[in-house]
């Protein structure tokens, strides 16, 4: 069970699906369903699969046709499960196709689902405050909250989109266990500009977006962002995590959410313990699926 507030992440209704005897999902829900949707690449996800199965039969020398590549869920099943599964989780397909496909986002339809959650909870009881996503990557997180923002008609809050634009740098700590450094992960480097264009493709490129480029050690202790309502973070490292904590946490309003991308990863969760265990935050952490969790800062 979630705090009170909060809705179950699972009782998202589809689009194309109310649920009997309900009443038709209002303009508003089917544009940010429709969002996800195109955030997560999931009407695209055929495509996908077929540039994997492309792919592989160029490595192993043999045919792949045009009749394979309309049909993949004839063709390849199996592929195709994988692909959308791992979509629906925020993994990657395998440590062979490690690359993170053609989303706007890794997170995954649950942490999508989640975001939309909670920034609707934050929205209902009007919580004050801006959003902050720390780790932005392509943009897609910050896209959904821009466009919520949009759909709901609330002019009066910013999204603030923080990233180096470069990569992760080098662990910075001895608990950082992973290294995803840009000569080693080079997908994680999205410029600016880029991500800038994404918000651009969707129309939601305007003065309620500010972008924060900088590695957090630089950025976050002298961000002048007032009250946050929630803060998402994804920095992937421990010594990312608990600089973005250490800097903003005390911003966040009561009643606001604090959402985390990597709780799942034992050096992130390290970072998140160590922190509310320091300031006495006994808040319920309400895990999503594998890695994503969040809680509501108490009054």
């Amino acid at each position: 069970m979630g705090e009170p507030g909060t809705r179950p992440i699972t009782d998202t209704v589809p689009v194309t699906a109310p649920l009997p005897g309900s009443d038709p999902p209002s303009v508003e829900r089917r544009y940010l369903d429709l969002l996800k949707s195109a955030l997560l690449n999931e009407p695209g996800l055929e495509a996908e699969a077929a540039f994997y199965l492309a792919r592989e039969a160029q490595v192993a020398g043999t045919p792949f046709t045009e009749a394979v590549a309309y049909d993949i869920p004839r063709h390849a099943p199996e592929l195709l499960a994988r692909v959308q599964g791992a979509r629906t989780n925020g993994r990657f397909l395998d440590d062979d196709l490690r690359r993170p496909g053609f989303s706007y986002t890794m997170v995954g339809r649950h942490r999508l689902d989640e975001l939309d959650a909670c920034l609707a909870t934050v929205l209902a009881d009007d919580v004050p405050g801006d959003l902050v996503e720390c780790g932005v990557w392509r943009g897609g997180a910050s896209i959904f909250l821009r466009g919520a923002l949009a759909a709901y008609g609330v002019t009066d809050r910013t999204v603030w989109a923080c990233d180096s634009f470069a990569g992760l740098p080098a662990p910075g700590s001895e608990h950082d266990i992973q290294d995803l450094s840009p000569d080693v992960a080079p997908e994680l480097a999205v410029s600016q500009d880029r991500v800038a264009s994404h918000f651009e493709a969707f129309g939601l490129l305007d003065d309620q977006v500010r972008f924060v480029e900088g590695y957090f050690e630089n950025t976050m202790p002298d961000l002048e962002v007032g009250t946050i309502a929630l803060l998402r973070l994804d920095g992937d490292y421990y010594s990312s995590t608990m600089t973005v904590l250490d800097a903003l946490y005390d911003s966040v309003a009561p009643g606001g959410f604090i959402v985390v991308d990597d709780y799942g990863l034992s050096y992130c969760r390290q970072a998140v313990d160590e922190f509310r265990a320091a300031r006495g935050v006994t808040a319920p952490i309400e895990q999503v699926d594998w890695t994503g969790a969040h809680w509501r800062k108490e009054a």
